[in-house]
This record gives C-alpha cells, sequence and structure tokens, in this order.
C-alpha cells in the first residue's frame, strides 16, 4: 500500500509539474532532480543568482498550490496556475 502511495504522490507531482512555467520548472528540476545548487543553476542557465533564487520560491508555491488542486479535482484540464 506504501508504493501504491508513494507512485500517487510522485504522478501527482509529475503532473503539477507540467503546469508551471518552464523556466520555474527548469530550476526545481535542476536544483531537485539534478542536486545542483542556485550557485550552479544561475551559471548554467546565464542568470542572475537572485533570479534562480525568486523563481525557486515561485515554482515551489506553484508547485502547492498545483498538487493541492490536482488532488481535489477528478478532471486535471479544469487546473490553471
Amino acid at each position: 500500500e506504501e508504493d501504491a502511495l508513494a507512485q500517487e504522490d510522485a504522478r501527482l507531482v509529475t503532473d503539477a509539474l507540467k503546469l508551471l512555467k518552464p523556466a520555474d520548472r527548469d530550476v526545481l528540476m535542476l536544483k531537485y532532480e539534478e542536486d545542483m545548487t542556485y550557485e550552479d543553476i544561475a551559471d548554467m542557465l546565464r542568470i542572475p543568482l537572485n533570479t534562480v533564487k525568486s523563481r525557486g520560491r515561485r515554482a515551489l508555491k506553484a508547485l502547492k498550490v498545483a498538487c493541492t488542486q490536482i488532488s481535489s479535482k477528478d478532471v486535471y484540464t479544469d487546473v490553471k496556475i
């Protein structure tokens, strides 16, 4: 049962990530999937460090909203960020 819940959570996050702005999603993926520092992300994307930090904060907030909306709806097409 724990595996099923973990799979459902992973699907929820994956679906929610698709709703984020690409630039915000990129920062989250590099930070949490690739385990990069904000400094490394800024260097890689050639953008200011504070921009990376802002995108990261905005993306986490949007991800939380998206996950909440998706988990409370049966039909994903109604979800807007």
